[in-house]
Formats: structure tokens, sequence, C-alpha cells
């Protein structure tokens, strides 16, 4: 290829190039920083409330139980924050220890808020957790404590919300 040639060719895909460009910049343009603030305050976020007994402190287990949220979540709620604060000191052996266990209905996956085990004879564990969870169109969502349960006591706390 002549020196001209190579020229022309370097000239032609130039062109091309200018041409792509103009394209993309008609078709993608910068947002403004006022766009970026308005489309970040759009988003779901975190509402805190005074704190909801959802389950009152017990020392037993607690079959699976449904929680009406509608009266403390707004509609369009994507999860809930919940808290879980427990003690225990049974059982000092075995394989059964105790978990608390949220999800949005029977149908969904069920997700771990708190977990307890004793491992021998005077010790005692105390602790506290919390974690979003996801709720059901209907703004409800379900627990349970697995047995034995806490033997010292779990109460499960409506903490917030994510809308």
């Amino acid at each position: 290829m002549s020196p001209d040639e190579q020229l022309e060719a370097i000239r032609a895909l130039q062109s091309q190039v200018a041409s792509i460009n103009q394209k993309a910049s008609n078709t993608v343009s910068r947002r403004s920083n006022t766009q970026n603030v308005t489309n970040m305050s759009v988003g779901v976020k975190p509402y805190f409330i005074s704190p909801v007994v959802v389950q009152s402190s017990t020392t037993s287990d607690v079959s699976w139980t449904t929680f009406n949220a509608s009266s403390y979540v707004k509609s369009g709620t994507a999860a809930v924050i919940l808290e879980c604060e427990y003690n225990i000191d049974l059982p000092d052996s075995g394989s059964d220890f105790p978990h608390v266990r949220i999800r949005a209905d029977s149908s969904k996956p069920d997700y771990l808020l708190s977990y307890g085990q004793a491992s021998s004879g005077g010790d005692r564990i105390g602790g506290s957790n919390q974690g979003l969870f996801p709720l059901s169109g209907s703004r409800r969502f379900d627990y349970e404590i697995t047995t034995p349960g806490f033997n010292l006591g779990c109460e499960i706390r409506l903490i917030g919300y994510w809308a």
C-alpha cells in the first residue's frame, strides 16, 4: 500500500470513528448533579420506629406464627428491620439448640435472625441480633422459635422498615 493509500485509509477510519462518536453523543448524555440526587431520593430508605413487640419474652419454642405489620409499616415496604434479644443456659448437651427464623410467608424461604447455644453447666449466654427480612405483599411475615426455646427468655421486636 502506497503512502497516499495509507493516508486515505486512515482518513476513512477517522471519519467512521467521528460518525460513531456523534451517534453516541446523541444517545448518551451526562446526568446533572440534580438528576443524580433526584434519582437517589426516590429509592428505598430505612425508617426507624418505636420498637413494637412481635413476640413477648418467652422461654419455650414457638411454632410458625404470622405477624401483621401493616399497622406499623407503610404500603410499599420492601423489608422490615427486626431485633431479637435472648438469654439461655440450657441445654448443656445434645444437638437441639434454639433458632429464631423469619420468612415472608409459608411459600418463601426462611432466614435466621438468632441462634443460641449453651455448652456446659453454669454458663449463661445472652445476645441481641438485628436483620432485614422480606414481607409478604400484605405486609405480614412469619416467625418461629425452634425447640427447645431460649430457657431464660427471647423477645422479637419490629424496629423499622425499608420503603
